[in-house]
């Protein structure tokens, strides 16, 4: 349906197979909200819930860049190290994720590994560039 271009049928159908748990839906729902080029339904906020449970709940190999590329879209331009630390587990904790700076960081060196300016700019403030 997505390569015919009938993205109305596909909202549809990724939305009723979310209600199933279905993770590839999850992540494919959460791609439309994020980008909302395929549908009217863009919602960067509301993209994140089903990029996270694609990506934790069910282990989707592509839904963690997506869900780190989702958090990132929202940082804006921050003064200290200290404020920035503060943001990404402010992050953590309203999404009910537990804070696990590793894993966050990890997410931060693959959206800067895909050239992601704001990734590298904060990986470069917070001193954690390889």
């Amino acid at each position: 349906m997505h390569q015919n271009k009938y993205y109305d049928g596909v909202w549809e159908c990724f939305n009723q197979n979310v209600e199933l748990n279905n993770p590839l839906a999850k992540f494919w729902l959460g791609y439309y909200l994020l980008y909302g080029q395929y549908h009217e339904q863009k919602d960067p906020m509301k993209a994140k819930r089903p990029f996270k449970e694609a990506a934790y709940e069910h282990n989707h190999s592509d839904a963690p860049y997506r869900y780190a590329v989702s958090l990132l879209s929202d940082l804006k331009i921050v003064v200290t190290n200290e404020t920035e630390k503060n943001i990404l587990c402010g992050r953590a904790e309203n999404l009910e994720v537990k804070k696990d700076e590793e894993r966050g960081l990890n997410y931060l060196r693959v959206a800067a590994s895909n050239q992601n300016e704001r990734a590298i700019t904060l990986l470069a403030k917070l001193g954690k560039i390889d």
